[in-house]
């Protein structure tokens, strides 16, 4: 499984891969946000390789499925990942949290 350097983000993601993530619901949505942004603000990141092995070692879902999580999960990962990038730059928000 994927160790990060700060406390904080490992247990942001152990947090939220530990969970229900498949669910996409809000509680859990809340959870990979906040996981995105310690990751972001720490300068740490996971690839969709590392990802996609936590989720083979943390979920026993069949292989098809798990790409489907683990493809959309990183997509929005990027995503969120750009955004916090962009406030960052306009000053929005400090890089250490």
């Amino acid at each position: 499984m994927k160790k990060f350097k700060n406390k904080q983000t490992q247990d942001k993601f152990l947090k939220w891969i530990k969970n229900y993530p498949e669910s996409y619901h809000g509680f859990d949505m809340d959870r990979f946000y906040d996981f995105v942004l310690s990751l972001k603000l720490n300068g740490e990141w996971i690839t969709e390789d590392e990802l996609h092995s936590a989720f083979k070692e943390e979920k026993k879902w069949e292989e098809d499925f798990r790409n489907k999580i683990v493809s959309d999960y990183y997509h929005k990962l990027l995503d969120l990942g750009n955004f916090i990038d962009f406030i960052i730059e306009k000053n929005l928000i400090k890089k250490s949290l």
